[in-house]
């Protein structure tokens, strides 16, 4: 949480070129329309932005852990979902 005070200037744990690929996509994203280089260009940038880590805030991190848990409890019911 350090990195990410102001004594830094960082949005995320993640970098200055995460937050900026993020904010090229949101961007994108609030265009009404894309062009089609545009759209490759999206598609590039949220092919990227899936490589970074999830979960670096306290309460993000705490969502995986709960949904890990669920997950295994469920497994171990043996329930099975019909797709």
């Amino acid at each position: 949480m350090l990195t990410t005070s102001d004594y830094f200037g960082l949005n995320s744990t993640r970098g200055p070129e995460y937050d900026k690929l993020l904010k090229k996509r949101s961007i994108l994203i609030a265009k009404k329309s894309l062009t089609p280089k545009e759209r490759k260009e999206l598609q590039n940038i949220t092919e990227e932005l899936s490589q970074y880590s999830s979960g670096e805030t306290p309460a993000e991190m705490a969502d995986k852990k709960l949904i890990r848990e669920k997950i295994a409890e469920f497994k171990k019911s043996g329930k099975v979902i019909k797709i």
